[in-house]
């Protein structure tokens, strides 16, 4: 009841949760599941883009790293490599969630759990600007389970450049640089841009969009 009232509260107000209530939230939702066979899975085609949005609203499960918010999908389809964005919670640089990427054979049992290695990617407004990494399913991944990590430990810093190099009479205005230490949190909306993979393991976009993926330069 509690967790009800905290929900319908946030969203009758346009309150944004704080890091303390999404915790909270968290810690008092009831768990969905005692397996992985027990779960809905979403069946999307994994050749196309996919958009995941994990919040209050969505149900819990107790994983090996702990209890969390979750979306779970079943992978039609026969690529395996994507790009990761996840995007900032409000209109700030600071909260977003780090998924964490859970891989079942056709049997629901657990072939792999990683954490893809996030960057920070600025655009023009801030509060589009987001993370993104790539991850690489096995071949034989038939489900798979994203969910926010509670590393609080590993946290990136990211550097925004709140303004641009000038020229001026005195001459070359260097840019000023905002630095944010960023929050991992519980909830948040995440994308899977599908990517196509050659022998060396180097992704290259299938579709035409403006993100590079190199992962060196993610």
């Amino acid at each position: 009841m509690k967790l009800f009232l905290a929900i319908f509260t946030l969203i009758l107000c346009g309150c944004v949760a704080s890091d303390r209530e999404l915790l909270s939230s968290l810690s008092e939702a009831s768990e969905c599941c005692t397996s992985y066979d027990q779960i809905a899975y979403q069946k999307f085609d994994s050749n196309n883009e996919i958009d995941l949005s994990i919040d209050m609203e969505k149900p819990a499960f107790k994983f090996a790293r702990g209890k969390a918010y979750f979306q779970a999908i079943e992978l039609s389809g026969d690529n395996r490599a994507f790009q990761v964005k996840s995007f900032f919670k409000g209109s700030s640089i600071r909260r977003y969630a780090s998924p964490v990427v859970l891989e079942l054979d056709a049997n629901y049992q657990v072939l792999a759990q990683k954490e893809p290695k996030l960057h920070f990617v600025q655009l023009i407004r801030s509060q589009d600007s987001f993370m993104t990494g790539v991850v690489q399913l096995a071949d034989e991944t038939k489900y798979v389970i994203i969910y926010p990590s509670n590393d609080a430990k590993n946290t990136p810093v990211a550097a925004y450049k709140a303004e641009l190099s000038t020229d001026t009479d005195m001459g070359v205005v260097p840019a000023i640089m905002k630095t944010y230490r960023l929050t991992k949190i519980p909830v948040g909306k995440v994308s899977l841009i599908p990517l196509d993979e050659d022998a060396c393991g180097v992704c290259e976009p299938t579709t035409n969009n403006q993100y590079t993926t190199d992962i060196s330069k993610l």
